[in-house]
């Protein structure tokens, strides 16, 4: 199947994947926490191990972007991260928003202007692992003057079932309500 990152994949044995406003992507190797600024002499800098590890994250991910896709300079965006850590000191300690942090460090001004503009997160760390990665799900959220952008058959769904909200008299049917609102929003069945 190819998945969108061509000789990058190959290359680097990845199974990556970007389709649509969704990125999928497996980057192996240890995960590395993004570490505190050093201070020498009055300047501060970025370790030398944060920033390798962010340019490998930024490359990684460049290399799967569609030439094609354009998100608007301020979409906003989710993020779920799977780091699986190896074993060791180093693997059995690493912080999991440190460990975001590097990854939303890393995609500045590739995927997103500002790390701000990721509003929906979710990860988690898995210790000890024989295979250590970190795989990654990056997806725009649609968004527009503070609204979400819905589908027009979505909005006519919706409109019935908030016309139906006003005849309820009771919680179980509140709740059947609710849940095919869930299921409209998702596709499912309304």
């Amino acid at each position: 199947m190819d998945t969108g990152g061509g000789i990058a994949d190959a290359m680097l044995g990845r199974d990556s994947a970007a389709v649509g406003g969704l990125m999928k992507i497996i980057i192996p190797g240890a995960p590395v926490p993004k570490a505190r600024p050093r201070v020498v002499n009055g300047r501060a800098y970025t370790p030398r191990t944060t920033a390798d590890a962010e340019d490998r994250v930024a490359w990684m991910v460049k290399s799967v972007l569609p030439a094609d896709q354009v998100w608007p300079s301020d979409a906003l965006w989710g993020v779920v991260a799977r780091f699986s850590c190896g074993s060791g000191a180093r693997g059995h300690l690493s912080d999991g928003d440190n460990l975001l942090k590097l990854v939303k460090d890393a995609l500045n001004m590739i995927v997103w202007r500002d790390d701000r503009q990721v509003v929906d997160v979710h990860y988690t760390v898995d210790r000890g692992c024989a295979d250590p990665r970190t795989e990654l799900e990056l997806w725009a959220i649609p968004e527009a003057d503070g609204r979400m952008i819905v589908p027009a058959a979505l909005l006519e769904q919706a409109a019935d079932l908030i016309e139906a909200w006003g005849q309820i008299d009771d919680w179980e049917t509140a709740l059947e309500v609710i849940a095919a609102l869930r299921d409209a929003a998702q596709g499912g069945p309304a």
